[in-house]
């Protein structure tokens, strides 16, 4: 190949170029024609490659939303951690995970059976999810992905509740019987009881016998037993021993039946040494003397009580919840002089886990409300009673059957703890209530335990939020609501895991 050109002085010439030129020329000519090639490469490989996460993140939101779903622990954290969990478990190569959201949403929707469709509630949660990824084959000459990209996909999952269904169930009512129950209050718990009886213990279609059981455990400032038609006022607590010394009996020594029925002039004397003591240990009474001063200086009201703060044993009692306490801390309720009004002076005593409507009929006719406030006895009396509907010696298909029972314990109350304000708080976060709900782990369902305030902010109490959680409490406003109100927790306890279904992700709520 040739090139004319022309000299200096006019003349054209022929000159013959390199064949080094013409390589370098094509070269150059190449390489830009290999480009849009290698972007076209880069893009197939590593789109395929992307498409491939975003289908795996896919998989992973539709995993972790069925097993929240599942789970319905509406619990951030928690859901959180287990969606993270699955997403690094499906998916390799994460840079980051820099958007996890979770929403979560109830409804009720027509859900298909057999006999066509019916309205159902149900609990929806959907889980988006972005990860970040590092591109393997990024440039900033040839058409590629940025260096990072982010890849996004999101899940949806509905979950269909059972409520009791087929299962037998347990309820403890836990129900305030103090003095300012009194009127239209206990008159409405009263009603909502014997509602509940009428609509839970009854047999099943085509069947005979009554397989739920409801148990009532009134208290005030303790909780009281019925033996020989004679009530029992009975503590649930421990108490700490030897706590003045070596001339004072320790609490628990003491035969608070005896004691009980002496007035504290007696005691007081018996224990100064000014009045004969009829055969009693004179220790006994400065122990008995020293429980009363130690109640009204912490009161500060000047009331008379056996359960001063200073004197219980707060890890003991939650150690013992379910062991039976001695004889000798009980006395009988209509026979004591000792303590001021309001212990156990109301008419009303535990009735234990039963099948039959009749057995709940002294609720009705016999029962009535007065004294102080103290749910931590009635809760732990309450959580005993539960427990003794267990079988003894049970065969397996027996335990299988009481370990299927749906188990609740309710507490019903209209005011706060009094006079001993902080008795409940402590013995909750000494761990209480979780001792009481370990007690019933071999149970399929965990064991429901709500609150319902009656005319009262019991969602307010931290007692209460701590023992049972915020969603558990109820505030009934108007005691007419208080039979819709109890079956509501009572259908909210009873809720089985039921049937989680998996939605087309973009399905809207």
């Amino acid at each position: 190949m040739s090139i004319k050109r022309m000299n200096h002085q006019g003349i054209t010439s022929n000159k013959i170029t390199s064949p080094r030129h013409q390589r370098g020329a094509a070269g150059i000519y190449t390489a830009l024609a290999l480009i849009p090639l290698f972007g076209m490469i880069f893009w197939a490989l590593e789109g395929t490659r992307y498409i491939q996460k975003k289908n795996r993140l896919a998989d992973a939101t539709e995993a972790a939303t069925l097993a929240i779903t599942t789970a319905n622990q509406d619990d951030k954290t928690y859901e959180n951690q287990l969606a993270t969990g699955y997403i690094q478990a499906y998916i390799r190569n994460i840079t980051s995970i820099n958007n996890i959201k979770i929403e979560r949403s109830e409804g009720i929707d027509n859900y298909p059976t057999p006999d066509g469709n019916e309205e159902r509630e149900y609990f929806q949660y959907r889980v988006t999810a972005k990860t970040n990824h590092i591109s393997w084959l990024s440039s900033d000459i040839i058409p590629s992905f940025a260096p990072t990209e982010t890849v996004a996909n999101r899940a949806l999952a509905r979950n269909y509740p059972i409520y009791l269904g087929d299962k037998d169930i347990d309820i403890v009512f836990v129900s305030d019987f103090s003095g300012s129950m009194k009127g239209n209050k206990i008159r409405a718990l009263k009603d909502a009881i014997q509602a509940i009886a009428n609509e839970i213990l009854v047999p099943r279609d085509g069947e005979v016998e009554v397989t739920n059981r409801i148990a009532f455990v009134p208290y005030n400032m303790r909780v009281q037993e019925k033996r020989s038609n004679t009530r029992w006022c009975i503590t649930q607590l421990d108490y700490r021993p030897n706590f003045n010394g070596g001339n004072y009996s320790s609490y628990e020594d003491i035969d608070w039946s005896t004691w009980s029925t002496w007035t504290r002039n007696q005691v007081r004397d018996c224990s100064n040494g000014y009045y004969s003591c009829t055969g009693k240990k004179r220790r006994d009474a400065r122990t008995v003397y020293a429980i009363l001063n130690a109640s009204k200086s912490e009161t500060g009201s000047g009331w008379y009580f056996p359960d001063p703060y200073s004197y219980i044993n707060f890890p003991g009692s939650v150690a013992k919840t379910f062991t039976a306490k001695a004889n000798n801390l009980q006395f009988q309720s209509t026979n004591q002089k000792l303590y001021s009004g309001g212990m156990c002076s109301g008419n009303f005593w535990t009735i234990p886990l039963t099948s039959e409507k009749t057995a709940l009929s002294p609720i009705q006719n016999n029962m009535s409300p007065d004294g102080g406030t103290s749910v931590y006895q009635g809760l732990i009396r309450g959580a005993q009673i539960l427990e003794q509907g267990r079988p003894t010696s049970p065969s397996t298909e027996t335990s299988a059957a009481y370990n299927s029972r749906i188990k609740m314990i309710l507490m019903l109350s209209d005011g706060q703890e009094m006079p001993y304000v902080s008795t409940f708080n402590q013995l909750v976060n000494q761990g209480l209530c979780n001792t009481i709900k370990a007690q019933f782990n071999d149970s399929d369902q965990p064991l429901y335990m709500g609150v319902l305030g009656i005319e009262f902010d019991a969602q307010g109490q931290q007692g209460f939020k701590n023992c049972v959680g915020q969603n558990n409490i109820t505030n009934v406003d108007d005691v007419d609501d208080l039979i819709k109100e109890i079956l509501e927790m009572i259908k909210k306890g009873s809720k089985t895991d039921g049937i989680s279904k998996l939605y087309y992700r973009h399905l809207e709520s």
